[in-house]
Order: structure tokens, then C-alpha cells, then sequence
């Protein structure tokens, strides 16, 4: 992929092909921004772009050193990625004493740390000198869903270029050539995914259907306050079954059907629905719901996505978030 292929997101990409022709590319960014919506494509078509024996300021996509890229076979791109739920300093240190080298095959070196949130805080302080004096040969790029997690002195030492999701009539035109699905469930995994094609590429319409259910389920309890033992049995068994990953699925969802209830409360029935094939359940079940409680359990959940990093009590946090809703 080059440049030229790029959907959705112009902007970066056009203040990267500006930065590359006028060689003043700054050697470490952090592209930031949610899950899926072409951060690390971006990234190695950069990597592609930097290296391409056409030089002209694109990919060619077809030189060797841009099929290696694509291949993930470059010698001179190197990616970081957590071998655990962390990135440790160690394998900050090892990142640091590589990007001294010179390029092996290539005119550029270029490293990607992703994501780069997982480093814990002794990572990205051994990364500040890096940062601060990167060889001229090298390129850093962090990618981020989270930024905040980020320290400051780490933000200040990159510059940033903010990646929104993509328009649904988008991520429709890139699923297309890579799914054998009809046009109707192309349609949904666009709606589903939020305008991001990577998960709507690994999106199993099945599993999510399963675990939707169990977030309305909950969402259900939540709006009828006697229904308190459904809540009390989905939060022992979310916080006694899943894994961290499987419950921030979990989190994301719920915040999607409120984001839907929200738009009920707010248009009522001129409302534009992520869930557009439930819609008809959630107008039911919208009564429960007023755009005050909608905020409040969001506000909610996001404490309870950053309490994540702390292995915070899964069960507990979920309780106490439905029981003290109107309180």
C-alpha cells in the first residue's frame, strides 16, 4: 500500500508526504488514536516510503525492499510489540542499543513501538534519551490507542498526529475487496466497528451477536432496579471468567449500546444507531434510560477500563458501578 491508497484520515497523510518532501520528517512520532483505524498501515507505508528504491516520496509496493516491509521481513523495520501484558525497560534498553546501528540494507532505520501505552513507566523513561537524540538515520514511531497513558515527558519528546475513525461509506469501500460477505453483513461490520476496519476485519458477527447479548442483559438489569441479582450474576461471572482483553470487549460494547441509548434520549426517534439491526430492543428498552444515568455508567466504565491497568477486582468494580448508579 502506498500513500496514494490510503482511506480515510487525509490529513496525517497529507502533513506526512509534506513533511518527507520538505525533509523535515520529525524522527519521533506518535500516531495516536482508537483501535483499527489505520495506525500501524500508516506507519509501515511511511517505513515503506522512507526506504522505496524509487525514492520519490511514495511506496512503490513492489521493489524489494517494500515487499519485505509488507512482508514484515525488512531488516532495517523493526517492530516492538509486548511479549507479556507490559513492555519492560529491558526491552527498551535492547530497542536503544539497536537504533544506534547503521542501516543494513535501507537508507533509514525505522522502529515501531505498539502499543506503545504497554511500556510501564521505567520503559518509557529509559526511552527519553532515545527520543531526545535519535540518530539522523532513524525513525521512532509510536502508536497509541491510549496517549494519556503516556508519560508527559514522553508526549512532548514526539510529535503527534491524531487518527479518527473512518466514515462507515469507507470502511464499506475496504471490506469489500477482502470479505466474502454479503452486502448486508458488510453493512453491519462497518455500523459495529465504529468506522475501524481492523476490527471489523476480525469481527465474527456470531461471537459478537453472544456477547452483545449478555452486555444488554446487564444494561436490562440496570434499568429496572429489582432486577439486581442479574447484575449482582453478570459481574461475578464476567469477574470471575475473563480475561483482561475479554472484558474490555466487553466495556467497549456496553459503551457503544449506551452511545445508542444516548442518541434515543436525545432525538428520540430520528436517532442514527451504531446497533441498527436491534434497534427496535433498545427503543424498548430506552425508558430505563435517561441521558443523565447514560453518562453517569459510561463515566463509569471508562474508571473501570483504567483500573484495568491495576488488575483492579473485576466483580467489585462492576457492582459497585450498577449499584450506586443513582445515587
Amino acid at each position: 500500500m502506498s500513500f496514494s491508497d490510503q482511506v480515510g484520515n487525509q490529513k496525517v497523510v497529507a502533513a506526512l508526504r509534506g513533511a518527507m518532501a520538505e525533509n523535515r520528517l520529525p524522527h519521533a512520532l506518535l500516531f495516536a488514536g482508537p483501535e483499527g483505524v489505520g495506525k500501524r498501515t500508516l506507519a509501515l507505508t511511511l517505513a515503506k516510503a522512507l526506504n522505496c528504491s524509487r525514492a520519490d516520496g511514495d511506496a512503490c509496493g513492489r521493489c524489494r525492499s517494500c515487499s519485505k516491509t509488507d512482508r514484515e521481513e525488512h531488516p532495517d523495520v523493526l517492530s516492538l510489540r509486548p511479549s507479556t501484558a507490559q513492555i519492560k525497560v529491558g526491552e527498551i534498553r535492547e530497542l536503544n542499543a539497536a537504533i544506534q546501528y547503521r542501516p543494513f540494507e535501507g537508507r533509514r532505520r525505522i522502529f515501531l513501538i505498539d502499543p506503545a501505552d504497554a511500556m510501564n513507566e521505567q520503559a518509557q523513561n529509559a526511552l527519553l534519551k532515545t527520543l531526545e537524540e535519535p540518530p539522523a538515520d532513524a525513525f521512532l514511531i509510536l502508536l497509541s490507542e491510549r496517549p494519556n497513558l503516556l508519560l508527559p515527558t514522553v508526549r512532548s519528546r514526539c510529535q503527534r498526529f491524531t487518527f479518527s475513525p473512518l466514515a462507515q461509506a469507507d470502511v464499506v469501500q475496504l471490506l469489500k475487496p477482502k470479505l466474502t460477505k454479503s452486502e448486508e453483513e458488510i453493512e453491519l461490520l462497518a455500523r459495529l466497528s465504529q468506522g475501524r476496519v481492523g476490527v471489523a476485519l476480525d469481527l465474527d458477527l456470531a461471537d459478537y451477536s453472544r456477547v452483545r447479548e449478555e452486555c444488554l442483559g446487564l444494561l436490562a438489569a440496570l434499568a429496572e432496579p429489582l432486577k439486581v441479582k442479574g447484575l449482582l450474576d453478570l459481574a461475578a461471572a464476567w469477574g470471575r471468567l475473563l480475561e483482561r482483553e475479554a472484558m474490555l470487549e466487553r466495556l467497549r460494547i456496553l459503551k457503544s449500546l449506551l452511545a445508542d441509548l444516548a442518541r434515543l434520549a436525545i432525538v428520540h426517534d430520528r436517532a442514527v444507531f451504531t446497533h441498527e439491526d436491534i434497534a427496535d430492543r433498545l427503543r424498548a428498552m430506552s425508558t430505563g434510560w435517561t441521558i443523565q444515568r447514560v453518562y453517569r455508567f459510561s463515566a463509569r466504565l471508562d474508571s473501570i477500563e483504567r483500573a484495568l491497568q491495576r488488575n483492579v477486582n473485576r466483580q467489585l468494580a462492576l457492582e459497585y458501578a450498577g449499584l450506586t448508579l443513582d445515587e
